[in-house]
């Protein structure tokens, strides 16, 4: 065993000359600063490095490790490394043990030097240095106060980075010399080699232990940060995995109970009500997507009600239920004359339509009719009269007010309380697909951040549009193109011109006096 212990203690300091200098080799290094009391796995640059080394180990002296500057190629041989250096020696490691690692030179580090010139460059290179003695400005006192702040911020890192060894802890606690103590704890920060060689600079060891505090306040913040991140990536993962047991748990539960056949039931229900529904190939291919999705999670899933919530709007819209149109003009003109006292021109213009949409039978669009006058003038009763003479369903929404662009379209999907938009549940409350669809006081609309709600009405009274109608939720086309949809508005100002254009407008105007007694 004793011919693997490396015996640094037999390898001498340089004895400097009468003028106070040493000349020793100098070994190169890229990314590296050895402070000295410290042992480093070295790595030397090139082939003068490794003879550098090599005449170390076969004549047992010491020799100088420097640390290169960047993008400095082209510079003079003495400017393209830093002039402050570490004395150290080197040994090889222990052949049986550590053969295989790379590299396989340890190096022990002894005193700081300045490099003063090189007096030799081949095979290896010779630098004139000078040694560098530490030098204080603060009293003793002062020194050991700002020793123990180190020691308790390294204590503090030390927590927080395992990385940091106990036994190095233990390490730094025996050492009594305050400049091999701060020199040992700058090697055993993760800093960059800038920051290694800006330690190695300082001699004044007040200054030194200065930069030393400010390093270890910055790594403590940087821990503290890791630790906060950490600690919220575990808590999430243990939440994950504690919904998970959870579901699988209620899962058990849910099959002993006979939950789960219920639950495919249920889906099996949903797969035929999509059957039932008789809607387009596309929509159908969507919705039974979803039920495929839907039969693979758990039914407690959050996601798995949003699916079947889902895929129940789609199976409950009526996308070709409707109702065939009475078009005989006579019941159309006694249901008018019955329900409204006046208004001849309105009631003739309502007729006139029926009458065209009789002889072009489906070729023609289904009309969009704007009712435009004062309040009381019977413009909403009308609309429900024309359904009536029709016998279509009728349905109606209020506009005042609304100013959300998601009241015409709907939400998507991925918000949580999602529903489609009133157009698509009023579609759905009339129950075919073919109703008499009042839009009331669509002068009423406002706007706002969350969008423009008059431009989305532009698509549902547009005949050219609205046969695929987009709504968020759905996300599939609706056909809207066979509603009679009727407005109204006390005012055509408000209206933007393009939704104007899209309408045939019928003025009411108010009853006089005389008419009010009848």
């Amino acid at each position: 065993m004793s011919s693997t212990i490396i015996q640094f203690d037999q390898i001498p300091d340089a004895t400097p000359d009468d003028n106070g200098f040493i000349e020793l080799p100098v070994v190169v290094l890229s990314s590296q600063v050895v402070f000295p009391n410290t042992l480093i796995p070295l790595t030397p640059q090139g082939e003068r490095g490794q003879a550098a080394i090599q005449y170390s180990l076969d004549n047992n002296t010491t020799l100088i490790s420097v640390l290169a500057r960047r993008h400095d190629s082209d510079a003079d041989l003495i400017h393209q490394f830093h002039d402050i250096g570490t004395e150290i020696a080197v040994q090889p490691m222990p052949l049986r043990q550590l053969r295989a690692l790379i590299p396989n030179t340890l190096a022990q580090g002894r005193q700081r030097v300045r490099i003063l010139e090189m007096v030799q460059t081949e095979p290896y290179l010779v630098a004139r240095a000078q040694i560098v003695a530490d030098a204080c400005t603060v009293d003793e006192e002062e020194l050991s106060n700002i020793v123990d702040t180190a020691l308790e911020m390294f204590d503090q890192l030390a927590s927080l980075n395992m990385f940091i060894s106990d036994e190095v802890g233990d390490l730094i606690e025996q050492i009594d010399d305050p400049s091999e103590l701060c020199d040992l704890v700058g090697s055993t920060l993760d800093i960059t080699v800038d920051e290694r060689q800006e330690l190695l600079e300082l001699d004044n060891l007040a200054a030194r232990y200065e930069r030393l505090i400010q390093l270890l306040a910055n790594q403590i913040s940087v821990q503290e940060v890791r630790e906060e991140v950490n600690s919220a990536v575990h808590g999430e993962m243990a939440r994950i995995q504690r919904e998970a047991y959870l579901r699988e748990q209620m899962r058990v539960i849910q099959s002993e109970l006979g939950d789960e056949e219920y639950a495919q039931a249920d889906i099996e229900q949903l797969h035929h009500s999509v059957l039932a529904a008789n809607m387009p190939q596309e929509v159908q291919d969507k919705a039974l997507t979803e039920l495929k999705r839907l039969a693979t999670m758990p039914s407690i899933a959050p996601e798995a009600s949003v699916i079947r919530s889902y895929v129940e709007w789609l199976a409950d819209l009526p996308w070709q239920s409707n109702t065939r149109d009475n078009l005989n003009l006579n019941h159309a003109e006694k249901v008018l004359e019955e329900a409204h006292f006046g208004l001849d021109k309105v009631k003739d213009r309502i007729v006139e339509h029926i009458a065209v949409r009789k002889m072009a039978k489906e070729k023609m669009n289904t009309p969009i009719l704007c009712f435009v006058g004062p309040p009381g003038v019977g413009k909403t009763s009308l609309g429900r009269s024309i359904a009536k003479a029709l016998g279509r369903e009728f349905v109606r929404i209020s506009l005042g007010g609304v100013r959300d662009e998601a009241e015409i379209r709907g939400h998507r999907r991925t918000y949580i309380g999602a529903l489609p938009g009133r157009i698509v549940q009023t579609m759905k409350r009339a129950g075919t697909n073919n109703p008499v669809f009042m839009l009331d006081e669509i002068d009423k609309l406002s706007t706002d951040y969350r969008g423009d709600p008059a431009s989305a009405l532009l698509e549902v009274l547009d005949p050219e549009q609205n046969n695929e109608f987009s709504d968020h939720y759905l996300e599939v086309p609706y056909d809207l193109s066979k509603v009679f949809f009727i407005t109204t508005a006390n005012d055509l100002y408000p209206l933007p011109e393009a939704l104007e254009d899209r309408m045939e407008v019928i003025e009411f105007r108010a009853y006089t006096e005389e008419e009010k007694l009848e």
